[in-house]
């Protein structure tokens, strides 16, 4: 793994005190790459000869710009936004138009290698515990049927280690401790328990690389719910499916760990320091909402160091962790990038100031061209030349608590018929959920619960919103009825320095403590708030 990632560490670590330089070749490249496609012959790809040429000829893009294109190639007409062969599509939840299908060009897929490359590199030479074992990769969502476009053009690789290229997969697939096609091979039931089984057999787990730390946690509560049956198959070398008669399973009998797995899960939480001893490094989501989980996933794992993922996209990656940097580094070489201000100024990576935000527009070699990816960052310092940047956020009202994307025109368009004041929130008091506020004056106890049923139920056309309820990440919503409900929104969002005259009515607030504020809010009147 090591030799295979070197050169592309190498060649990126070069980059980062020219990043003018690196930059510019990545933009060179993907338009003369792209002037005889679509895109290119329409913006003119091969008179441009600059960044401000680019800027100055292609229209900002957001993915409803990019669907009807792209929902042609998925219908069989190839080459709408690329010259190359399209050799997959990966499916990711949308904020406000439900799923979003991006296409996969060899070079697009090239261009997360040239991130995630460099990042295993350094990961392996400086966290040299991580070698010892084995490692677990949750890349693809669980219990995801397979699908194709109408010209057999995959959506979604065959396997996780796919996404790290052909000449790498091989070796983490024998790195890893769980077949790297499981996630498209079994339902959630069966993924879940098979992974936890395979989880518990391998004592030489050394490193746990998933998206969310929910997902994680929520695996630590199975091991506790399966614990018996976990340590009965172990020990029997068979498989206890939810649902289906245990069966012969292809790991031997094993009765020592057996045994010290189950020392290990004999309390109310599992001890992850005897399951897994040689355990170094966790990889997560750290920043944004995200970090709300940190301190619970540090008491779970309390030996583990754990690494942010910076701010990968299924669109493209943006930024990169390496070990003894705070904050993540732009990743120079996976897509030309483009930062804009308050004002909507477009920046380049070279000319952003310390300490300010930004939101991110990319241009991949896969058809996206000056991209609105509707991230924010903020700038965190340097490295060498390269900005270090901390994602603090979607743009716009988005609230995510793990990857779930709502924002307030996908919950307008999916709440029911409903009378009066109407609030949606993320809370985290007994576990991950929304709460829906609704007026006790305008909603009985029935038609509250009515409400958030369907509410919840029609948030579940969004796929990553399902998917973190199907793995128990997010809990049904929960309605609660106030009194004065307007009264009290308006009074707390005063109490927070916010002019009567300046609140904007909202759906939807990305806040976790709303339950809190209106409490709050309903000890004073309306009229303390003019």
């Amino acid at each position: 793994m090591l030799a295979v990632t070197r050169s592309p560490y190498q060649r990126l670590m070069a980059a980062m005190a020219d990043p003018a330089g690196a930059q510019l070749r990545v933009l060179r490249g993907i338009l003369r790459a792209q002037r005889d496609s679509p895109p290119g012959r329409r913006f003119g790809f091969a008179e441009i000869r600059n960044a401000g040429d680019y800027r100055r000829r292609v229209p900002v893009h957001r993915y409803s710009d990019l669907q009807p294109e792209i929902q042609s190639m998925l219908e069989g007409e190839p080459n709408r936004l690329v010259s190359q062969p399209v050799i997959c599509y990966e499916r990711t939840g949308g904020s406000t138009g439900g799923a979003k299908i991006i296409p996969y060009t060899a070079a697009a897929l090239g261009a997360f290698h040239a991130a995630i490359h460099p990042w295993l590199h350094d990961l392996a030479r400086n966290r040299p515990g991580l070698t010892s074992g084995r490692a677990y990769w949750a890349i693809s969502p669980a219990g995801r049927a397979p699908e194709w476009s109408a010209d057999g053009t995959p959506i979604g690789l065959d396997s996780d280690v796919a996404y790290f290229g052909p000449a790498l997969a091989p070796h983490l697939a024998a790195l890893s401790v769980a077949e790297p096609d499981l996630a498209r091979s079994a339902d959630l039931e069966s993924w879940r328990y098979l992974t936890l089984l395979r989880l518990v057999a391998a004592e030489d787990l050394s490193l746990i690389s998933v998206w969310s730390p929910t997902f994680l946690l929520l695996l630590l509560q199975g091991l506790v719910q399966h614990g018996p049956a976990l340590v009965r198959d172990l020990a029997d070398g068979s498989l206890s499916l939810p649902g289906s008669p245990s069966r012969p399973d292809a790991a031997a009998p094993d009765r020592g760990r057996a045994d010290r797995v189950e020392r290990a899960l004999d309390g109310s939480e599992p001890d992850t320091l005897r399951l897994w001893p040689r355990l170094d490094t966790l990889s997560c989501w750290t920043s944004g909402a995200a970090a709300w989980f940190l301190p619970q996933l540090r008491r779970a794992f309390p030996a583990a160091w754990i690494q942010g993922k910076g701010l990968l996209a299924t669109e493209g990656v943006v930024t990169l962790p390496l070990v003894g940097l705070e904050h993540p580094v732009l990743a120079l070489h996976s897509g030309f990038f483009e930062f804009l201000d308050e004002r909507d100024h477009s920046r380049l990576a070279w000319e952003l100031e310390p300490d300010a935000e930004y939101r991110v527009l990319i241009t991949t070699p896969g058809g996206l061209y000056r991209y609105a990816l509707e991230d924010r960052v903020r700038v965190r310092g340097r490295l060498l030349a390269t900005p270090l940047l901390e994602f603090i956020g979607r743009a716009g009202a988005v609230s995510d608590l793990c990857g779930e994307k709502l924002d307030e025109p996908l919950v307008r368009a999916a709440l029911p018929d409903a009378v009066g004041f109407a609030l949606l929130a993320p809370a985290l008091a007994r576990g991950a959920h929304y709460v829906l506020f609704m007026d006790e004056r305008e909603q009985t106890a029935e038609t509250a619960q009515e409400l958030a049923a369907e509410l919840d139920r029609r948030l579940r056309s969004n796929p990553q919103y399902d998917y973190a309820r199907r793995l128990g990440q997010l809990g049904e919503i929960r309605p609660r009825r106030l009194s004065r409900a307007l009264e009290r929104y308006l009074g707390a969002l005063r109490r927070g320095g916010q002019r009567l005259g300046d609140i904007k009515p909202a759906l939807l607030r990305n806040e976790t403590d709303w339950e809190q504020r209106l409490g709050e809010a309903g000890q004073q009147s309306y009229g303390s708030c003019q």
